[in-house]
């Protein structure tokens, strides 16, 4: 004859180690079964007996000498009490056969290893390298399994941070957020498409102050020495602006060109020897003069212009006038 814990789900966490953990709740001690117990070494019991479930499925023995010993006492056990009380019950013939609905969380090295060279030996969810563990992703207590398509590598932080999201999640895994319980693959390629575009956006970046500083060295501006996260920011609004590196380049081609901008121009006020810098360019009203324009030269009037005489070759002599008709 064996005996089980009554609702023994209430006492399991983390059931899907192995052995399971159990959870010794702190009102155990006001319940009405700790009260009845005939004596300290009894509640002792009442403590071994949830050890024994946890370790055996919720099956414990009815050997009493066994749990003696178990427990090291060095009095008689009595379950009676705890029988009395209904924190245990008799197992009904034929359950005894039942097994554990979940399987074992052992990985083996040669998997363990497949998935850290695929994950890069590095946390799916923060990129840590340091106390790095193998995670089910679905856990196994929900039928999760311990091949490779269901493992993912956590950091111990994140792994503990999943494991308290899934255990007080009230909804089912299918319904949880990737990173609470799944780590899912159309996600995680979002996110690797995202990844990418951050570092094309950031060496998109680094070109367009390189080109700034190429026309700057040329003409004279201050070189920018910082791509600080401000720049950063401002870069990729007037790359947006602009359309891109190619009409960015252009217009700071065009800026060198410049007369006011390199200072070939007269200037009064204290600005005589004022040149612009990165920061001038970077700014939304700056910047939207020079696409319109603003800071170009004025065009030449052609020679001639203002009444004086006109030089023109043989081939560009104008048609003589139509004479009035006369009558």
């Amino acid at each position: 004859m064996k005996y089980r814990i009554r609702n023994w789900s209430q006492f399991q966490h983390y059931k899907d180690r192995n052995p399971p953990w159990i959870k010794l709740h702190q009102d155990l001690m006001s319940s009405e079964t700790w009260a009845l117990a005939p004596s300290d070494a009894d509640r002792i019991v009442l403590v071994v007996v949830m050890l024994l479930a946890a370790r055996n499925d919720n099956k414990i023995t009815s050997n009493t000498n066994y749990i003696k010993k178990f427990a090291h006492l060095d009095c008689d056990v009595n379950l009676n009490w705890l029988l009395e009380c209904a924190f245990i019950e008799e197992i009904e013939e034929g359950a005894e056969d039942w097994k554990s609905p979940w399987p074992s969380r052992y990985v083996p090295e040669e998997t363990r290893q497949a998935v850290l060279a695929r994950d890069k030996h590095a946390c799916v969810f923060c990129s840590a390298t340091k106390n790095l563990e193998i995670d089910h992703i679905i856990p196994v207590s929900k039928e999760g399994t311990s091949q490779v398509d269901n493992l993912q590598v956590l950091c111990r932080s994140c792994n503990r941070k999943k494991r308290t999201r899934v255990a007080n999640a009230t909804r089912s895994v299918a319904g949880a957020t990737t990173k609470e319980v799944l780590r899912n693959p159309e996600a995680e390629a979002e996110r690797e498409k995202e990844k990418e575009r951050v570092r094309a956006n950031k060496e998109l970046i680094r070109t367009a102050m390189e080109v700034y500083n190429r026309v700057a060295e040329d003409v004279g501006w201050q070189v920018a020495k910082r791509l600080t996260p401000a720049r950063q920011s401002s870069l990729k609004q007037r790359l947006d602006d602009c359309g891109g590196i190619e009409e960015w380049s252009a217009l700071m081609t065009k800026a060198g060109k410049s007369s006011f901008l390199t200072g070939k121009t007269a200037r009064n006020g204290g600005h005589e020897n004022w040149r612009p810098g990165l920061d001038f360019f970077l700014r939304q009203s700056s910047f939207t003069k020079l696409m319109e324009g603003q800071y170009d030269d004025p065009s030449k009037p052609p020679s001639g212009d203002g009444g004086g005489p006109v030089a023109l070759s043989s081939g560009e002599l104008p048609e003589p006038p139509i004479p009035p008709s006369e009558g």
